[in-house]
């Protein structure tokens, strides 16, 4: 792997993607990159396909019909085990966080180490700590996730993320049951930890406040197709209605 991460062009590319869940028709025919070492922010209205289509970079999906690649390698027809050094570049943060409540902190953010087959408890141990200090929750490794804030909780799943040292990371929601103050605080995190570490960062939010900290690349979705794809004042003086009409409901909804 290279030392820099930002060399190259597409981390993800999507072609011709279509999935239907329970009979309905989520993602249609959905062309797309994601370009590496930035922040592409994924926008759209509720039931867009948002977050269906974040779950198809991991493979946590597959799509009916289409391809899914990451930097080349064709994710589609991969088996479980397959996919499994894939992932390991992959972080995840989930939109609840997804922490176990009966272990620690600490013990969450080694969770992923240990899956992918760390045995050093040294090595594991250094690796936690750093993660945590990133996060700005040095100290608060012995906690249990009950006893954290939203705000800390966000954090803690953030360093279970990057503690496996990922190129990219993908976010759903990640300001998500937080007020206005420790969501912006979480943004701020995501966008230094995406230039120190040399990330490649996908968002799904509603929040267009995030969006326009975060976004290199801004992808809007409407009922499950790609509406636009490009830079950030490229959508703000887009003449489509529809994108209007999202970013004028967006603004007052973030107000």
């Amino acid at each position: 792997m290279s030392a820099d991460r930002t060399t190259g062009a597409d981390f993800f590319a999507l072609s011709n993607v279509s999935t239907s869940l329970e009979g309905r028709l989520i993602l249609r025919d959905v062309t797309l990159s994601v370009p590496r070492g930035k922040a592409t922010v994924i926008v759209g209205g509720s039931g867009a396909g948002k977050s269906v289509l974040l779950k198809h970079l991991i493979g946590l999906l597959r799509p009916d019909s289409g391809d899914v690649f990451v930097e080349g390698q064709d994710l589609v027809d991969l088996s479980e085990r397959d996919l499994v050094p894939v992932r390991r570049r992959i972080g995840f943060v989930f939109q609840d966080g997804g922490l176990f409540d009966s272990k620690t902190v600490s013990e969450n953010i080694a969770f992923p180490l240990r899956e992918y087959g760390e045995r050093d408890p040294e090595r594991i141990a250094l690796l936690v700590k750093d993660a945590l200090g990133r996060v700005e929750l040095a100290g608060d490794g012995e906690k249990l996730p009950a006893s954290l804030s939203g705000g800390m909780k966000k954090r803690a799943s953030l360093a279970r993320a990057i503690v496996t040292k990922p190129e990219c990371i993908l976010f759903d929601e990640p300001t998500s049951g937080l007020d206005p103050i420790l969501a912006r605080n979480i943004i701020q995190l995501i966008k230094r930890l995406q230039r120190e570490l040399q990330l490649t960062t996908v968002v799904v939010t509603h929040n267009l406040g995030a969006m326009k900290e975060i976004a290199d690349k801004v992808v809007f979705l409407d009922s499950g197709a790609v509406r636009f794809s490009g830079t950030l004042p490229e959508l703000e003086s887009s003449a489509d209605p529809v994108v209007k009409e999202f970013l004028a409901a967006g603004q007052q909804y973030n107000e």
